[in-house]
Protein backbone atom coordinates (compact mmCIF):
# COMPACT_ATOMS: atom_id res chain seq x y z
CA UNK A 1 0.00 0.00 0.00
CA UNK A 2 1.82 3.28 -0.87
CA UNK A 3 0.62 6.10 1.03
CA UNK A 4 1.76 9.91 0.03
CA UNK A 5 3.16 11.88 3.03
CA UNK A 6 3.56 15.31 3.88
CA UNK A 7 7.85 15.04 3.64
CA UNK A 8 10.99 13.57 5.08
CA UNK A 9 10.56 14.60 8.72
CA UNK A 10 7.21 12.71 9.01
CA UNK A 11 8.79 9.89 7.23
CA UNK A 12 11.27 9.31 9.34
CA UNK A 13 9.15 9.59 12.71
CA UNK A 14 6.54 7.03 11.37
CA UNK A 15 9.37 5.03 10.19
CA UNK A 16 10.57 4.99 14.03
CA UNK A 17 7.26 4.80 15.28
CA UNK A 18 6.42 1.40 12.88
CA UNK A 19 9.96 -0.03 13.77
CA UNK A 20 9.12 0.27 18.00
CA UNK A 21 5.59 -1.35 17.25
CA UNK A 22 6.55 -4.05 15.18
CA UNK A 23 5.16 -7.64 15.81
CA UNK A 24 2.55 -5.76 18.19
CA UNK A 25 -0.43 -5.59 15.96
CA UNK A 26 -1.30 -2.08 16.17
CA UNK A 27 -0.52 -0.67 12.72
CA UNK A 28 0.67 -1.76 9.50
CA UNK A 29 4.04 -2.62 8.86
CA UNK A 30 6.23 0.02 6.73
CA UNK A 31 8.06 -2.11 4.31
CA UNK A 32 11.72 -1.17 2.66
CA UNK A 33 12.00 -0.77 -0.80
CA UNK A 34 14.28 -2.99 -3.20
CA UNK A 35 17.06 -0.94 -2.32
CA UNK A 36 16.50 -0.64 1.36
CA UNK A 37 15.46 2.86 1.44
CA UNK A 38 12.94 3.59 4.32
CA UNK A 39 10.63 5.92 2.33
CA UNK A 40 11.13 7.80 -1.16
CA UNK A 41 10.82 10.90 -3.27
CA UNK A 42 8.73 11.08 -6.98
CA UNK A 43 9.04 14.87 -8.35
CA UNK A 44 9.57 15.87 -4.65
CA UNK A 45 6.56 13.83 -3.16
CA UNK A 46 7.51 11.71 -0.12
CA UNK A 47 6.06 8.32 -0.42
CA UNK A 48 6.23 5.24 2.04
CA UNK A 49 5.05 1.32 1.24
CA UNK A 50 2.91 -0.02 3.59
CA UNK A 51 1.79 -3.64 4.09
CA UNK A 52 -1.52 -4.27 2.69
CA UNK A 53 -4.15 -4.77 5.48
CA UNK A 54 -7.31 -6.85 4.62
CA UNK A 55 -10.64 -5.34 6.00
CA UNK A 56 -12.95 -7.47 8.19
CA UNK A 57 -15.54 -9.15 6.58
CA UNK A 58 -18.83 -7.28 5.80
CA UNK A 59 -16.77 -4.37 6.18
CA UNK A 60 -17.49 -4.17 9.99
CA UNK A 61 -16.62 -0.46 11.14
CA UNK A 62 -17.27 -0.98 15.34
CA UNK A 63 -15.04 -2.93 17.29
CA UNK A 64 -15.46 -4.10 20.80
CA UNK A 65 -14.55 -1.24 23.44
CA UNK A 66 -12.32 -3.89 25.11
CA UNK A 67 -10.82 -4.37 21.70
CA UNK A 68 -10.23 -0.58 20.97
CA UNK A 69 -8.60 -0.24 24.60
CA UNK A 70 -6.30 -2.79 24.02
CA UNK A 71 -5.08 -1.71 20.81
CA UNK A 72 -4.26 1.79 22.51
CA UNK A 73 -2.66 0.02 25.16
CA UNK A 74 -0.51 -1.67 23.14
CA UNK A 75 0.38 1.58 21.40
CA UNK A 76 1.59 3.55 24.31
CA UNK A 77 3.53 0.57 26.02
CA UNK A 78 5.03 0.21 22.55
CA UNK A 79 5.68 4.05 22.23
CA UNK A 80 6.73 4.52 26.05
CA UNK A 81 10.69 4.77 25.23
CA UNK A 82 9.94 6.73 22.17
CA UNK A 83 10.97 10.62 21.24
CA UNK A 84 9.65 12.60 18.66
CA UNK A 85 10.99 15.54 16.65
CA UNK A 86 9.14 17.86 18.41
CA UNK A 87 6.02 18.05 16.04
CA UNK A 88 3.86 20.74 16.84
CA UNK A 89 -0.40 20.55 17.05
CA UNK A 90 -1.62 21.68 14.45
CA UNK A 91 -5.24 22.27 16.19
CA UNK A 92 -3.30 23.73 18.76
CA UNK A 93 -6.74 25.00 21.16
CA UNK A 94 -5.33 28.49 21.78
CA UNK A 95 -3.99 29.65 18.61
CA UNK A 96 -7.21 28.38 17.29
CA UNK A 97 -9.51 30.42 19.63
CA UNK A 98 -7.26 33.64 19.22
CA UNK A 99 -7.77 32.58 15.21
CA UNK A 100 -11.88 32.51 15.85
CA UNK A 101 -11.76 35.78 17.64
CA UNK A 102 -9.71 37.77 15.60
CA UNK A 103 -12.16 36.12 12.38
CA UNK A 104 -14.46 39.25 12.16
CA UNK A 105 -17.33 36.79 13.33
CA UNK A 106 -19.87 38.85 15.31
CA UNK A 107 -22.26 36.25 17.11
CA UNK A 108 -25.56 37.77 18.11
CA UNK A 109 -28.53 34.88 18.58
CA UNK A 110 -25.15 32.35 19.55
CA UNK A 111 -23.93 34.54 22.36
CA UNK A 112 -25.18 32.15 24.97
CA UNK A 113 -23.26 29.09 23.54
CA UNK A 114 -19.94 31.35 22.66
CA UNK A 115 -19.66 32.54 26.17
CA UNK A 116 -20.70 29.08 27.35
CA UNK A 117 -17.34 27.27 24.54
CA UNK A 118 -14.78 30.41 25.98
CA UNK A 119 -15.15 29.23 29.88
CA UNK A 120 -14.48 26.04 28.47
CA UNK A 121 -11.66 27.14 26.50
CA UNK A 122 -10.23 28.85 29.38
CA UNK A 123 -10.74 26.19 31.95
CA UNK A 124 -8.83 23.79 29.19
CA UNK A 125 -5.93 26.13 28.84
CA UNK A 126 -5.86 26.34 32.34
CA UNK A 127 -4.97 23.01 33.06
CA UNK A 128 -2.57 22.85 30.41
CA UNK A 129 1.01 20.23 31.80
CA UNK A 130 4.53 21.21 30.86
CA UNK A 131 6.18 18.43 28.47
CA UNK A 132 7.88 16.97 30.85
CA UNK A 133 7.08 13.61 31.54
CA UNK A 134 4.83 13.28 28.60
CA UNK A 135 5.68 10.13 25.98
CA UNK A 136 4.97 9.85 22.38
CA UNK A 137 1.19 9.71 21.23
CA UNK A 138 -0.62 9.24 18.17
CA UNK A 139 -2.11 13.08 18.13
CA UNK A 140 -4.87 12.16 16.45
CA UNK A 141 -6.38 8.65 17.38
CA UNK A 142 -9.77 9.21 15.56
CA UNK A 143 -12.00 6.47 14.03
CA UNK A 144 -10.72 8.05 10.92
CA UNK A 145 -7.70 6.42 11.50
CA UNK A 146 -8.81 3.15 12.77
CA UNK A 147 -8.19 -0.12 9.79
CA UNK A 148 -11.34 -2.66 10.92
CA UNK A 149 -9.36 -5.69 10.03
CA UNK A 150 -10.09 -9.00 9.33
CA UNK A 151 -7.46 -9.71 12.11
CA UNK A 152 -8.36 -7.26 14.11
CA UNK A 153 -8.41 -3.35 14.63
CA UNK A 154 -5.25 -1.62 13.87
CA UNK A 155 -3.93 2.35 13.40
CA UNK A 156 -2.74 4.29 10.92
CA UNK A 157 -1.63 7.87 10.11
CA UNK A 158 1.08 8.58 12.28
CA UNK A 159 1.58 12.23 10.89
CA UNK A 160 0.07 14.19 13.93
CA UNK A 161 2.55 11.80 15.93
CA UNK A 162 3.93 14.08 19.27
CA UNK A 163 5.11 14.56 22.52
CA UNK A 164 1.58 14.25 24.85
CA UNK A 165 -0.48 12.62 27.58
CA UNK A 166 -1.91 9.35 26.82
CA UNK A 167 -5.23 10.38 28.03
CA UNK A 168 -4.92 12.85 25.12
CA UNK A 169 -5.01 9.64 22.16
CA UNK A 170 -7.79 7.64 24.84
CA UNK A 171 -9.94 10.99 24.82
CA UNK A 172 -9.93 10.82 20.94
CA UNK A 173 -10.66 7.28 20.49
CA UNK A 174 -13.38 7.07 23.03
CA UNK A 175 -15.28 10.10 22.18
CA UNK A 176 -15.19 9.24 18.43
CA UNK A 177 -16.38 5.71 18.67
CA UNK A 178 -18.95 5.96 21.37
CA UNK A 179 -22.01 8.46 22.35
CA UNK A 180 -21.88 8.97 25.91
CA UNK A 181 -25.91 9.30 26.00
CA UNK A 182 -26.11 6.14 25.09
CA UNK A 183 -27.81 3.57 27.53
CA UNK A 184 -24.88 1.05 27.35
CA UNK A 185 -22.17 3.86 27.54
CA UNK A 186 -20.76 2.85 31.29
CA UNK A 187 -20.27 -0.49 30.34
CA UNK A 188 -18.75 0.24 26.79
CA UNK A 189 -16.48 2.74 29.58
CA UNK A 190 -15.57 -0.05 31.56
CA UNK A 191 -14.49 -2.84 28.99
CA UNK A 192 -12.39 0.40 27.41
CA UNK A 193 -10.43 1.10 30.59
CA UNK A 194 -9.73 -2.86 31.28
CA UNK A 195 -8.89 -3.35 28.28
CA UNK A 196 -6.34 -0.70 27.91
CA UNK A 197 -5.00 -1.80 31.71
CA UNK A 198 -3.77 -5.07 29.99
CA UNK A 199 -1.08 -3.39 28.12
CA UNK A 200 -0.39 -0.42 29.88
CA UNK A 201 -0.53 1.03 33.34
CA UNK A 202 -1.09 4.75 34.52
CA UNK A 203 -4.75 4.83 33.86
CA UNK A 204 -6.48 8.13 35.58
CA UNK A 205 -9.93 8.51 34.97
CA UNK A 206 -9.85 12.03 36.47
CA UNK A 207 -7.29 12.94 33.30
CA UNK A 208 -9.82 11.01 30.23
CA UNK A 209 -12.34 13.51 31.60
CA UNK A 210 -9.92 16.46 31.17
CA UNK A 211 -9.18 15.18 27.88
CA UNK A 212 -12.02 14.57 26.46
CA UNK A 213 -13.23 18.49 27.42
CA UNK A 214 -10.04 18.97 25.57
CA UNK A 215 -10.66 16.80 22.45
CA UNK A 216 -14.27 17.76 22.13
CA UNK A 217 -13.82 21.99 22.87
CA UNK A 218 -10.59 21.94 20.36
CA UNK A 219 -12.97 20.15 17.68
CA UNK A 220 -15.61 22.41 18.12
CA UNK A 221 -13.39 25.64 18.07
CA UNK A 222 -11.27 24.36 14.73
CA UNK A 223 -14.95 24.01 12.98
CA UNK A 224 -15.85 27.25 13.94
CA UNK A 225 -12.78 28.89 13.13
CA UNK A 226 -12.62 26.82 9.51
CA UNK A 227 -16.54 27.30 8.64
CA UNK A 228 -17.95 30.16 11.40
CA UNK A 229 -20.92 30.26 13.15
CA UNK A 230 -23.63 28.94 11.29
CA UNK A 231 -26.83 26.75 12.32
CA UNK A 232 -24.53 23.27 11.88
CA UNK A 233 -21.26 24.07 13.68
CA UNK A 234 -23.48 25.89 16.17
CA UNK A 235 -25.27 22.63 17.02
CA UNK A 236 -22.18 20.31 16.56
CA UNK A 237 -20.28 23.02 19.48
CA UNK A 238 -23.11 22.43 21.58
CA UNK A 239 -22.94 18.95 21.08
CA UNK A 240 -18.99 18.72 21.54
CA UNK A 241 -19.67 20.61 24.98
CA UNK A 242 -22.85 18.05 26.11
CA UNK A 243 -20.89 15.50 25.68
CA UNK A 244 -18.08 16.44 27.62
CA UNK A 245 -20.32 16.80 30.68
CA UNK A 246 -21.67 13.63 30.02
CA UNK A 247 -18.36 11.92 30.00
CA UNK A 248 -17.23 13.44 32.74
CA UNK A 249 -20.33 12.40 35.24
CA UNK A 250 -19.84 8.50 33.46
CA UNK A 251 -16.23 8.90 34.32
CA UNK A 252 -17.30 8.90 38.25
CA UNK A 253 -18.64 5.29 38.18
Amino acid sequence: MLRRLSGTAQARREYRISEALQGQDVCPEILRTRGGERWFEIEEICYNVQRFIEPAAGGAEVADHAELGSVAGKLHAGLRSETTDGQPDRFDLERKWQAFLSSGTKPILQDPLILRLEEQVQLCLSEREELTDRTCIHGDLGKWNLIFGSRGVRIIDFGEARLGDRHFDLAALLTSTTDALEDRAVQYLSAYIEGYSRYADGFDASALARHIRSWNVRGAVALLEHTGINERSARYAARMLEQSESWAQRLRF
